[in-house]
């Protein structure tokens, strides 16, 4: 993803968080706060820019994402479950 930041918000990963339940989190904030951010640009604001030092890139999680490594710490397996 390239461009300004238009909204930027912190969210803690808990220890029995799996994907699904940060997925519904962050889902809940999107749909908090896209309306409103988009509303914004589209009024002339420009975002922040972003920190290139800081970006990372994420990717599409694969079928070899779900496989279970069954020698993995019981609290990764179930998170990952």
């Amino acid at each position: 993803d390239a461009g300004n930041v238009l909204f930027q918000h912190r969210v803690a990963i808990l220890p029995d968080d799996t994907a699904g339940t940060l997925y519904g989190r962050l889902n809940a904030l999107q749909r908090q706060h896209l309306a409103p951010a988009v509303r914004r640009f589209l009024d002339g604001d420009p975002g922040t820019p972003q920190s290139e030092a800081g970006a990372s890139y994420g990717c599409t999680r694969l079928p070899a994402d779900g496989l279970i490594d069954w020698s993995a710490p019981t609290d990764a397996i179930a998170r990952l479950i």
